[in-house]
């Protein structure tokens, strides 16, 4: 992610970049899965998700441009009060209802991912993990906020991103006068519990990739 300018409007925005390899099959791949990403972000126009500008290609790979968004981030700010975590809660879930209207998931709700601005309203940033509802066979997230039916690679709908918004606020509110830490998930490990193992699996949770963001 850059921080840019449009040499056209003087408009300070964020520029986000597709990262290529060597492969010139995965970097055309990863150049169509960027551009998805892009064009159902332009159709989820909503006061808390980012906004998206522009999409290009120049000499260093795909690229679009959004909203600079110049607040702080939830990791940032905590310990927040729980009067002011409802509210930014609220705006949260707000944008999460229009994903999960259109069988989107989010998958990776945690504090670096919900920015404040300069009016107090929570924006919802980083889409690059955005999925359909179902079946995933990929780990997207941040630990400890990913929901258990992730980790074992169960079908994912909104409750998924539910239970994210609940384990990062409980984590960065603070109960009495002590931030309290979110339940780990250290206890889906295989041996740890195996009444958590996925019933069609011998061999417990084996993720085929997991992509921690």
């Amino acid at each position: 992610m850059f921080r840019a300018t449009d040499l056209h409007t003087g408009r300070e925005l964020a520029l986000k970049r597709v990262h290529l390899s060597e492969d010139a099959v995965r970097n055309t791949r990863c150049t169509e899965l960027f551009h998805q990403e892009f064009r159902t972000l332009v159709q989820l126009a909503h006061p808390h998700v980012v906004a998206v500008y522009d999409f290009g290609i120049d000499e260093s790979g795909a690229y679009y441009t959004m909203e600079l968004i110049e607040g702080a981030d939830l990791h940032t700010l905590a310990p927040v009060p729980w009067a002011e975590a409802c509210g930014l809660m609220r705006d949260v879930w707000s944008a999460l209802s229009l994903l999960h209207a259109r069988r989107l998931l989010h998958r990776d709700i945690s504090p670096r991912n919900l920015r404040r601005n300069d009016q107090g309203q929570v924006k919802l940033i980083d889409f690059g993990g955005m999925a359909p509802m179902g079946p995933c066979r990929t780990i997207v997230g941040t630990p400890p906020v990913v929901a258990p039916e992730a980790l074992l690679q169960q079908s994912l709908d909104a409750r998924a991103d539910l239970f994210a918004i609940g384990a990062t606020f409980t984590t960065y509110s603070p109960a009495d006068t002590r931030t309290q830490r979110a339940p780990s998930s250290s206890y889906l490990v295989p041996g740890r519990a195996a009444r958590y193992r996925p019933q069609n699996s011998r061999q417990g949770f084996r993720p085929s990739s997991i992509a921690w963001c």
